[in-house]
């Protein structure tokens, strides 16, 4: 009896072969009357089994290629929109980027790198360029890295200058005087450094800043210094009054006072109310010794002899004291019974202004109104005078004439406003813009003469 997988020799009751182990139950089934197999007629059958076998394996061989082919296609399919999930994540993060850019007040000296890199960003963007989406993200950040840095040094500089601002301008102890132009110039500078994260002008600016501090403190110093010595020269002078003297050592506690606080402000206050008041003291004293005299000489040689001729037992003109200007040195208006007026003022001598029937003046606002609005002449003109220098300056002027011919005057007229013609209307408007008729105040007086005229002022108190 043979094996049926084997061929090997087997014994009859030999239930599995002793040589590959298959059973031989089935060789029992069979008898004695089954084949034999010989061993190369087994390997035969081997070969054949094996072949067999091979068959599916070699349907896998055509399975694997179309396998790696769908592998690819969803690859790429996943890789599409991979690409489009990082190119879309990106461009929001481009724009995060800009956002975060426009809320800095400025880049400093990162403007152009930012710009530059955000175009090339936006460059890849555009042609789907994954690869440098990470590198461009890593400069992003390097550089806002930077710019947060750059700001930290800036408001550190900015921190300074508000230092020097607060003991300048909050503490309101300096003047700046001299300084002034320079200081605002260079706050102006500094701010602009400041806003545009400028480090080099804004740390170059609060240098210059510390040491225009200390300028305007030793100029401070040196002005305190000159009030306290002005003072005492003026208290030295001779023919000064009691009431000027009480001024004198008032302001001379009240700047010593301001300077121990080194409140430089205050003391130049004190010093510049000192010389105001000074000036009334001087102007009075110059009024009285100088400039009235003067007066009366003038009217003596120019009115006088109306007064004699005139059987009016008051006489002829008519006398009174004004404040054209703003100083408290008097001008002296002159009115006669026809109401024409003169205003004379003093420079060095006797300054005469003709006023005419429509002489006015607004008080202590340099304006004096001369005039004639008698329009049965044909003609009308207002005038408005200013002293400057001691002399009188037109300022504007108006005029009107009638029509050539008019000998009733019916006919409209013709305006004309510094040489200008104008409507009658944006006549009288221009006319009384240069000189508010609210404020006027007219020429004429009560006094008879001129010492009448003095003790009247002197009764009012204005003097």
């Amino acid at each position: 009896m043979y094996c049926n997988k084997c061929g090997n020799k087997l014994d009859k009751n030999t239930k599995f072969c002793n040589k590959c182990g298959t059973p031989t139950k089935s060789n029992f089934e069979r008898g004695s009357n089954a084949p034999f197999v010989s061993g190369e007629d087994n390997v035969k059958n081997k070969d054949s089994i094996k072949n067999k076998k091979k068959k599916p394996f070699n349907k896998s061989g055509i399975l694997i290629p179309i396998l790696v082919l769908v592998c690819i296609i969803v690859a790429g399919i996943a890789g599409y929109f991979g690409i489009g999930i990082m190119r879309k994540n990106f461009e929001a993060y481009l724009n995060e980027s800009e956002q975060k850019a426009a809320e800095y007040t400025s880049l400093g000296r990162y403007s152009d790198e930012y710009s530059s890199l955000m175009n090339k960003s936006r460059e890849d963007v555009e042609g789907y360029n994954i690869f440098s989406f990470i590198d461009k993200r890593s400069r992003f950040d390097k550089l806002f890295k930077n710019v947060e840095e750059l700001k930290t040094r800036v408001n550190e500089k900015k921190k300074q200058y508000e230092d020097f601002v607060n003991q300048i301008e909050k503490e309101n102890r300096f003047v700046l005087g001299e300084y002034k132009d320079k200081y605002d110039t260079l706050k102006q500078k500094i701010e602009e450094a400041v806003e545009s994260l400028d480090e080099t002008n804004a740390d170059s600016g609060v240098s210059d800043m510390e040491t225009m501090l200390s300028d305007i403190k030793a100029y401070n110093e040196k002005q305190g210094k000159e009030y306290e010595s002005k003072l005492k020269e003026v208290a030295k002078e001779k023919g000064i009054s009691k009431e000027e003297k009480s001024l004198i050592n008032n302001s001379q506690k009240e700047i010593k006072l301001a300077l121990e606080k080194a409140d430089y402000i205050e003391a130049e206050k004190v010093f510049n109310k000192f010389i105001k008041e000074k000036k009334k003291f001087d102007d009075i004293r110059k009024f009285e010794n100088e400039v009235l005299p003067a007066y009366e000489k003038y009217v003596r040689e120019n009115f006088t002899e109306s007064d004699k001729n005139n059987t009016d037992e008051f006489g002829y003109y008519r006398y009174k004291f004004i404040y054209v200007n703003d100083d408290e040195i008097p001008e002296l208006a002159i009115e006669d019974v026809n109401a024409y007026g003169k205003v004379l003022t003093y420079d060095k001598g006797v300054v005469e202004l003709d006023t005419s029937r429509e002489g006015s003046y607004i008080e202590r606002k340099n304006k004096i109104h001369a005039g004639n609005h008698r329009m049965s002449y044909g003609y009308i003109y207002d005038e408005i005078y200013s002293i400057k220098n001691g002399k009188y300056v037109i300022v504007d002027k108006g005029e009107a004439e009638a029509a050539e011919g008019d000998v009733n005057h019916s006919e409209p007229w013709t305006f004309y406003w510094n040489s200008k013609e104008v409507l009658e209307e944006e006549y009288t408007k221009l006319l009384n813009d240069a000189y508010n008729p609210d404020e006027t105040l007219y020429i004429g007086g009560d006094a008879w003469s001129v010492k009448e005229a003095y003790k009247e002022l002197k009764k009012e108190e204005r003097i």
